[in-house]
């Protein structure tokens, strides 16, 4: 079951579009959705989780890699075969073991 189905709330969001220009979050909050370049900037990162000798959280999806690259390719083929130019990818990342209710 998903996290986000069980209404968690993401330890951070990231909105993606594989772009650097304007790709920033100007008036940054706790609880902002974050863009490319802080992800670029800062890796993938989770608050209570200190980074070690600045490298990135990884990306652990393990042996899901082929579903979710599959599925984003089908995603952004429909995506392209309607003429939808601008769209992005939201990513979420939860902490191992910590459900937070959404507010």
């Amino acid at each position: 079951v998903s996290a986000a189905a069980l209404g968690a709330r993401p330890a951070r969001q990231y909105d993606l579009k594989g772009s650097w220009i304007g790709r920033s979050e100007k008036h940054r909050l706790p609880c902002s959705t974050l863009k490319d370049n802080e992800i670029r900037r800062e890796g993938l990162s989770v608050p209570s989780l200190p980074a070690v000798h600045g490298q990135m959280l990884p990306l652990a999806i393990g042996h899901r890699y082929e579903q979710v690259m599959r599925q984003l390719h089908v995603d952004t083929d429909f995506l392209a075969s309607i003429n939808v130019m601008d769209y992005s990818l939201l990513l979420s990342v939860y902490e191992p073991g910590v459900c937070r209710p959404a507010t």
